[in-house]
């Protein structure tokens, strides 16, 4: 089976892009409302939202 760039990326720089670090919660509550003020996304339009997903998966 074919892999894709993206999956080829991860594999070579040993990066799992669905791993969360959260045993600290305060700090991942921050680190991912500074994702989400990065990407211009205001925390109000994500209110009562129980999934985000940005991309394609490989299937």
């Amino acid at each position: 089976m074919k892999k894709t760039a993206f999956v080829d990326f991860y594999s070579k720089n040993k990066i799992s892009p669905v791993s969360q670090n959260i045993d600290d919660l305060d700090l991942h509550f921050q680190r991912r409302n500074s994702l989400f003020s990065n990407l211009g996304l205001p925390v109000s339009l994500l209110k009562d939202c129980d999934i985000l997903e940005f991309g394609p998966g490989s299937g």
